[in-house]
């Protein structure tokens, strides 16, 4: 599991990372070109982000079995952006992660609108917006 999230992380950072891609082609360490990243509409490309922070992050499968991903932060030309990767491909993008009346946008072919994780992920480059977020604290909900 540690090699694994080590891998991962190096997966999202921006420009060329260290890989070992799934069908044994290719071997460890052989490096690789990072791949053309479909990003949602009025974000800019993603070749000018910047890694900030990146976690392995456990999600909630549409069959309520776990899904490893990983959650990273990035400076996407001064603007905070965090994204949820499974298996190396974007399957939510948080344009605006402390602003929670900004949507997300997921790619329907990796995650459904209420934020589950499909266990068969084929990306389908056809952002949409998700459901919208509960409140931080539902407390705060009330108050005016």
């Amino acid at each position: 599991m540690g090699v694994m999230a080590v891998v991962l992380a190096l997966l999202v950072s921006a420009g060329q990372a260290l890989a070992m891609p799934l069908d044994g082609g290719g071997r460890l360490g052989e490096r690789l070109s990072a791949p053309t990243v479909c990003v949602p509409p009025g974000l800019p490309p993603y070749t000018s982000w910047t890694a900030v922070e990146a976690k392995v992050a456990i999600y909630q499968g549409v069959d309520n079995r776990p899904i490893v991903g990983v959650k990273a932060l990035y400076d996407g030309l001064g603007n905070a952006i965090v994204v949820v990767w499974i298996g190396g491909v974007m399957a939510s993008v948080d344009p605006a992660p402390d602003d929670p009346a900004v949507l997300v946008w997921i790619d329907p072919g990796m995650a459904t609108p209420q934020g589950l994780m499909r266990l068969d992920p084929k990306p389908s480059c056809q952002w949409q917006r998700a459901a919208p977020r509960p409140p931080a604290n539902p407390l705060e909900e009330n108050k005016t």
